[in-house]
């Protein structure tokens, strides 16, 4: 029935099972770099007063309408990590599917490029890729660096999330939250 259903999509909101320090928690001194991100999009009707700013997706907060909008189907987040971190994993929270207003504007393929400060020439490092999906049995989603990255034992201080499609809106992509894992 309705309450068994409704009962289903709560708990499964609440569960969190990533148990990983999370190295882009705005709260622990991350932030988002300007520099190295999209614009935000604005929203242009009397139900969303203002556009939450790129550190929205640093911040724990995943209820609906707690994302950072850029515009189009793509987009990039800079972010200067609380700390260096050998990085291991990226997870990419969205809403479920059955609380999202529009699941079209979650992120689909996405490309994680670290910065180690003793690269000289500024060069970012492809760390990971791959695709959240929206079907998944879990809005929170963790994928892991390339096995040869890890091999590399390097710290990073700040990442370059580069989400190349989301899920069909031509109109903006909602980045709930990215966390880094190290």
């Amino acid at each position: 029935d309705i309450m068994d259903f409704a009962e289903e999509v709560v708990l499964r909101r609440l569960k969190d099972f990533v148990a990983r320090r999370d190295y882009a928690l705005y709260d622990s001194g991350a932030a988002s770099i300007p520099a190295w991100t999209s614009p935000t999009f604005n929203f242009r009707s009397i139900s969303h007063s203002k556009s939450n700013g790129p550190d929205e997706a640093l911040r724990s907060n995943t209820q609906v309408g707690h994302c950072w909008p850029t515009p189009g189907s793509s987009g990039r987040l800079g972010i200067r990590l609380s700390d260096a971190v050998i990085i291991s994993h990226i997870t990419i929270d969205h809403l479920p599917i059955e609380l999202a207003p529009d699941i079209s504007t979650a992120p689909r393929k996405y490309s994680l490029w670290g910065y180690h400060p003793a690269n000289v020439d500024g060069a970012l490092i492809h760390l990971s890729e791959g695709e959240y999906d929206i079907r998944s049995t879990s809005h929170i989603q963790t994928f892991p660096v390339f096995e040869a990255i890890t091999r590399l034992n390097l710290s990073y201080i700040a990442v370059l999330l580069d989400i190349q499609s989301n899920w069909g809106s031509l109109d903006h992509t909602c980045l709930y939250r990215v966390r880094i894992h190290g």
